[in-house]
C-alpha cells in the first residue's frame, strides 16, 4: 500500500494468480481452482463459492480430464466484468461480481469463432492479460498459440505469422496504434524431457506478425523467458533470460543488459 517500502501478509494458501481491478477489489486465484475476494485491502476475504461448482460440473461432463492440471491462470476485467481463465477448463464469464458463471467457449462458437480456436485457446490456457487502455482488448497464451480477443473475449483469434512454435507462456504489452507486444513462447511443455526450446518474438502490429528477438547473440533458451512492461505510457520493455535481465526503452528494438548472475525466478513486475 506504500510503493513497496512495507509488506504485510494479506492471506495465506496456494496462490496462483493476485489481480486488482479497478474498484480496489482484489482476488486471488488457488490451484486446485477457487476464488476468493477482499473488498478492504487484504483485511477480510470471502470465497466465491461457485467457482468449485463449475469446476465439479466440468468434471461430470468429462470424467477423463485430468484434474490434476486444472489452476486459475487468469483473472480479467473486460468492459467491466469478470472473465475467469482455468487451465484445463477454458474461458468462463461473470456478469454479476462473480455469482453466475457462462462457458467462454460457448461464447466464442456462439459468436461463429473457429471451434479449433475456442478449443485450443480453452483446454491448454496458460494466461490472459488485460489491455491498460482498451476494456475490451484481451490477450491469452496457450498451449496451442497466442491469441488476442476484440471483444472483452467473446471471441478470439490466434495470430501465428513468424511464429516456428506453439507453447506460449507469457507476454508484455505496450499500447500504441498499434499495439507493441513482446511474447514469450515454447517449442514444447516446460517439463519435456527435451526440454522446452524457449525463444522471444516481437510484433509492432498488435499481434498480427512476429520477428525473433536475440539477446547477446542468443535466441533460444532452455527455460521460458519472464517478460514485462512499464505501466504508464512509458516505451520500457523487460526479459529475463537465464540470470540475465534486460531492458529496452525503444519498444524492443534495441536491448541492453542490466543484471546478470540472478537466480531462476518464477515471475517478473517493472514498476517506476
Amino acid at each position: 500500500m506504500n510503493d513497496g517500502d512495507g509488506w504485510r501478509q494479506a492471506w495465506e494458501g496456494n496462490a496462483n494468480i493476485v489481480r486488482l481491478g479497478d474498484d480496489g477489489v482484489c482476488y486471488a486465484g488457488e490451484s486446485p481452482p477457487r476464488l476468493y475476494r477482499s473488498r478492504d485491502g487484504g483485511e477480510t476475504w470471502d470465497e466465491l463459492v461457485n467457482v468449485p461448482s463449475i469446476v465439479r460440473a466440468h468434471a461430470a461432463r468429462r470424467p477423463g480430464a485430468a484434474r490434476e492440471e486444472l489452476a486459475i491462470v487468469g483473472i480479467t476485467f473486460p468492459q467491466g466484468q469478470l472473465l475467469l481463465g482455468i487451465r484445463g477448463m477454458g474461458t468462463w464469464l461473470s456478469r454479476d461480481g462473480g455469482h453466475s458463471w457462462m462457458r467462454g467457449d460457448q461464447i466464442e462458437l456462439s459468436a461463429r469463432s473457429e471451434p479449433l480456436q475456442a478449443v485450443a485457446l480453452g483446454e491448454h490456457l496458460n494466461g490472459l492479460w488485460d489491455h491498460q487502455e482498451r476494456n475490451d482488448r484481451l490477450y491469452a497464451a496457450s498451449r496451442s498459440g497466442f491469441f488476442r480477443s476484440d471483444d472483452g473475449g467473446f471471441t478470439w483469434q490466434r495470430t501465428q505469422q513468424g511464429l516456428d512454435r506453439y507453447y506460449a507462456n507469457g507476454v508484455a504489452v505496450l499500447p500504441g496504434t498499434p499495439d507493441a507486444l513482446l511474447l514469450s513462447i515454447a517449442a514444447r511443455a516446460e517439463d519435456d524431457e527435451e526440454g522446452p526450446e524457449a525463444a522471444l518474438f516481437r510484433s509492432v502490429n498488435g499481434g498480427l506478425m512476429w520477428d525473433r528477438v536475440t539477446l547477446g547473440g542468443e535466441d533460444e533458451w532452455t527455460r521460458p523467458p519472464l517478460v514485462s512492461a512499464v505501466v504508464g505510457g512509458m516505451d520500457m520493455l523487460f526479459a529475463q533470460t537465464g540470470g540475465a535481465i534486460w531492458a529496452s526503452h525503444d519498444r524492443g528494438a534495441r536491448w541492453l543488459p542490466i543484471a546478470d548472475g540472478l537466480p531462476p525466478a518464477t515471475a517478473m513486475v517493472a514498476a517506476l
